[in-house]
């Protein structure tokens, strides 16, 4: 059985996570869900997220449920060296699923220290 990922970042928009797997994402594939310890910021100068760590934080993001062979190394070859496989513990619902996510590798990218915004770069992705 493949594993179920966390996102919390640009993969949580389904057409963005269709198009790196190449294939379709349909709702019922994702849960919304939260990862405890984690907090979610702007990499700076980039238009994407990293997390760092933060005791007593609760990070909102998405779980693919529905994994297939090839998710993995497609979602690897997108993410690209700077980031790492973590695992954790997210909720969604009253469910608690295990979940390996991505975290930046040490030095790869600097934090903003500023919250990033699915909603702002949902809207300028589309502009």
């Amino acid at each position: 059985m493949q594993p179920a990922f966390f996102f919390y970042g640009t993969l949580m928009d389904r057409e963005q996570l269709s198009r790196v797997l190449q294939r379709r994402v349909v709702a019922r594939d994702l849960a919304p869900a939260r990862l405890p310890g984690w907090r979610r910021v702007q990499a700076k100068g980039e238009p994407f997220a990293i997390v760092l760590p933060r005791r007593g934080a609760l990070l909102p993001g998405m779980v693919l449920i529905r994994v297939r062979g090839s998710d993995e190394a497609r979602l690897l070859a997108y993410e690209g060296p700077g980031y790492a496989f973590a695992a954790g513990v997210a909720t969604s619902g009253e469910r608690r699923r295990a979940v390996r996510f991505f975290v930046p590798r040490l030095g790869a990218y600097t934090p903003a220290h500023r919250d990033w915004d699915f909603v702002a770069w949902r809207r300028r992705r589309r502009t």
